[in-house]
């Protein structure tokens, strides 16, 4: 693994939250993304049932951190997954997400996916990385997606983040009005 996350969330729409885990798999070639839904957590934090492993593409061959976030990006009613990797190419590192769009509360699967789509680099040597998706603007009713490395650069180790403001559902993936 290269990297995991988790989110929690109602996507169930019950009166209890679920749980979403991933993880960055490094098989051989190109990484991908594993998760899978515990839905209706107890006041112990335990599931009351699981959804089956979902796998979908990744986003580079060399992670140095994941995140997960659950949010709606205002296309419709129904909750989208963001699955976010840093990746690291060749020269400076850069976020890689993917966007599911409305998941299906029964299956956990989204009814489709955007391209990944690639925010710019904010370091060298990552260790570590997450998101989150959160509204604060105050505006309008558009969340902000935050992104967060754990930078090693010689010498001492820092945070790094980026700020997508006003996120808005596209297909294309491309959600974030400025960062």
């Amino acid at each position: 693994g290269e990297g995991a996350g988790l989110a929690i969330a109602n996507i169930g729409g019950s009166s209890r939250p679920d749980l979403i885990l991933m993880a960055y798999d490094a098989p051989y070639g190109a990484n991908n993304f594993r998760y899978k839904i515990g839905y209706d957590l107890n006041t112990w934090g335990n599931a009351s049932y699981w959804s089956s492993t979902k796998q979908v593409s990744g986003v580079g061959h060399l992670g140095e951190g994941a995140g997960v976030a659950i949010a709606s990006m205002g296309g419709t009613s129904q909750l989208d997954i963001v699955l976010m990797a840093y990746d690291a190419p060749g020269g400076a590192n850069n976020f890689r997400y993917k966007v599911g769009y409305d998941i299906d509360f029964s299956s956990g699967n989204p009814s489709s996916w955007s391209n990944w789509i690639s925010v710019q680099d904010i370091g060298h040597f990552g260790d570590g990385a997450d998101m989150a998706i959160y509204n604060v603007g105050g505006a309008n009713s558009r969340p902000e997606m935050f992104l967060m490395s754990y930078d090693d650069p010689h010498g001492r180790n820092g945070f790094r983040y980026r700020v997508g403001f006003d996120l808005f559902y596209n297909t294309a993936g491309n959600i974030a009005r400025h960062w």
